[in-house]
Parts: structure tokens; C-alpha cells; sequence
């Protein structure tokens, strides 16, 4: 079975859980509201359920926007190097730096994925970044036409520099910890206000507090999963970093 799959039977799951607990909590402690106290507490309770819905939604807007900026900053940073390699066929004796550009894009793709998977960074590949950069000031053009494809070089190192810097920032996610702290103090929120919200009919009551519960739940997990852009289910994979590494190779003939 797909993570996806296996994803969504634990959201299921536990918003059947949450729900059946504080049914048969309710049913054994009920709440002895009378009927004034729950209107006024229907009313609070409807100002907190929009209030939370906007931050829930406001946080999933912000992430995605984030997530496919980092998508976007995957493709070109893959593509920066292709036309790094296309501008060292000019130059003479450019061969240990268009190496330098396929082992640092092989390093990217099979231990700085993995490491970034663990929210952390690779020190090999770090190092590979860092040869790219040596390999080029040992680059030496020898007339006015390569000098100047070798300070255009230098801008596109530029670019990779920016769009590399932009993926490691996204490692460890973008979403500070007091808005952790208010997703998680919404959720228990959720929970004590179904606790409270009796419509007086058991099928309707268990149907509000699962479609609550577990709306709350897809949120919180579309959050965490699109903080995280390299790690989950929803994760950004290495493919274009391969398939950048198999052009520069044709063209070197490697």
C-alpha cells in the first residue's frame, strides 16, 4: 500500500478515534448545560471555529506558496548548471570543471536528498559545491571572446549559489514554532468545543464531530507536510537533478 494511502487511514482513523472517545465521554460525564448556556457557548464557539479556520487557512496558502517556490528554484538550479556546462565547451581545458559541475549534481541527487530528507545538510556535497567554485578560478581564457564567457560563468555560479542557499533554507521548514503552538492549542481547542456541542441527536452529533475532526486533521497534516518539502509524502524529489547530470554527461561525452 502507497504512503498516500496509508496517510489518509490515519486521518481517517483517528478522527473516528477522537470522535468515539468524546461521544462516550459525553455519554458517561455529560456536560448538564441547559439550553441558554448553549446557545451562548454555540455562539463562542462559532467566532473560535471561524477564527481558527482563517489561521488554518492562512498557514496552507503561505506553505504552498513557499512549496512551489522551492519547486520552482529545483528546476532552475538544475538547468543554471547545464548552461554552465554549455559555457565551459568554449574555454580551454574546462574538463576538471565540468566534472566538478556532474559530481557536485550526482552528490545533490544521492546525499544531500537523503540528508535533507533528515532535515539536515551534506558535508560532501558542500564540498563539491565548493570545488565547482575552485574549478573555475583555475579556468584561464586566453582571448577577449572567452574572457567574456568566463565572467558570464561567474554570474550563473551566482544564480546556483542563490538557488542552492534558497533549497537548504527550506530544510527545516519555514512555519516558527508559535504557530505550532497555535495549531496544536486549536486542535485541543476542537476537541473540548465537541465536547460541549450537543445537537441532541446521536447520528448527527458523532457526523458534526467526525467532519470536524477530521477537516482539522487534514489541515494540520497539509501544514506539516508542505513545511517539510523534502521529506513526507508530499515531498520534491531529486529527478531533475539526474536528468540535468545525464545532459552535461552527453555533452562531455562522458
Amino acid at each position: 500500500m502507497s504512503p498516500e494511502a496509508w496517510n489518509i487511514i490515519a486521518l481517517v482513523a483517528a478522527a473516528l478515534a477522537g470522535t468515539l472517545g468524546a461521544f462516550l465521554i459525553r455519554r458517561r460525564r455529560p456536560h448538564g448545560l441547559d439550553p441558554l448556556q448553549k446557545n451562548l457557548l454555540a455562539t463562542n464557539i462559532g467566532y473560535f471555529a471561524t477564527l481558527y479556520t482563517f489561521f488554518l487557512s492562512f498557514a496552507v496558502m503561505t506553505l504552498w506558496n513557499n512549496f512551489t517556490d522551492t519547486s520552482e528554484d529545483l528546476a532552475h538550479e538544475p538547468y543554471t548548471t547545464v548552461i554552465l556546462a554549455r559555457e565551459a565547451q568554449v574555454l580551454p581545458h574546462s574538463e576538471p570543471f565540468v566534472r566538478a559541475l556532474e559530481a557536485y549534481l550526482d552528490s545533490v541527487a544521492r546525499e544531500e536528498w537523503v540528508a535533507m530528507s533528515q532535515d539536515r545538510r551534506s558535508p560532501a556535497t558542500q564540498e563539491r559545491y565548493d570545488a565547482l567554485w575552485r574549478e573555475w578560478e583555475r579556468l584561464r581564457p586566453d582571448d577577449a571572446v572567452k574572457t567574456m564567457y568566463h565572467v558570464r560563468m561567474l554570474e550563473e555560479l551566482k544564480d546556483l549559489s542563490r538557488y542552492r542557499h534558497a533549497r537548504l533554507e527550506q530544510v527545516r521548514g519555514s512555519l516558527l514554532w508559535p504557530f505550532w503552538l497555535l495549531i496544536h492549542l486549536g486542535f485541543v481547542f476542537t476537541l473540548v468545543a465537541l465536547f460541549y456541542t450537543d445537537l441532541g441527536h446521536g447520528v448527527a452529533d458523532v457526523w458534526y464531530m467526525g467532519m470536524m475532526l477530521l477537516l482539522v486533521l487534514i489541515n494540520i497534516w497539509l501544514i506539516r507536510e508542505l513545511d517539510t518539502p523534502f521529506s513526507g509524502v508530499l515531498r520534491l524529489g531529486p529527478e531533475r537533478f539526474l536528468d540535468s547530470l545525464a545532459r552535461i554527461r552527453a555533452l562531455a561525452g562522458h
